[in-house]
């Protein structure tokens, strides 16, 4: 039951008192740390070779799956071969993941409604998880990897 006081709040307010809100938050934290980080660090050299894939697109690589290749191939004919676009990709997809963690631990306390504090914890575990620090960093299909299994796994529980 609701009390006068919570049903007076602001659909603004009721936003930065929700689950969103930390996901947001965390989210956002997430961004700006890989951004930050972008101008530090040149090319990897496995992201020249993946511009070199892109040249020659095929269904098969021996060393990397094809849909990696082509959405580099669709980002770099958007936003060009500067770093700044080549790592913006991977850190959207770590950003994605933190999201659908918080979503994830949100939807498994029953009726949607999953505490704060849990929220929270998930949330800032895979924004400061090392392995995912470093996927996130630089262009890889493990970007995707991670994004994908992440996204399995809160169709699941959402099943």
């Amino acid at each position: 039951m609701s009390t006068p006081a919570a049903s007076m709040r602001t659909p603004l307010q009721q936003f930065f008192q929700s689950d969103l809100a930390i996901i947001s938050a965390v989210a956002s934290l997430k961004l700006l740390l890989h951004l930050a980080a972008i101008p530090g660090y040149g090319y990897f050299r496995d992201e020249l070779y993946y511009f070199a894939c892109t040249e020659h697109l095929a269904w098969g690589y021996v060393d990397q799956p094809p849909f990696s290749i082509f959405i580099l191939w669709l980002w770099r004919s958007l936003f060009g071969e500067g770093i700044f676009a080549l790592r913006l990709l991977p850190a959207l997809c770590g950003v994605a993941t933190v999201v659908l963690t918080g979503l994830m631990v949100r939807d498994l306390n029953g009726n949607g409604g999953g505490k704060k504090t849990a929220v929270f914890v998930a949330t800032l575990a895979v924004l400061i998880a090392p392995v995912y620090l470093a996927m996130n960093a630089f262009y890889s299909m493990n970007s995707f990897d991670i994004l994908f299994w992440t996204l399995a796994e809160y169709l699941i529980v959402r099943i």
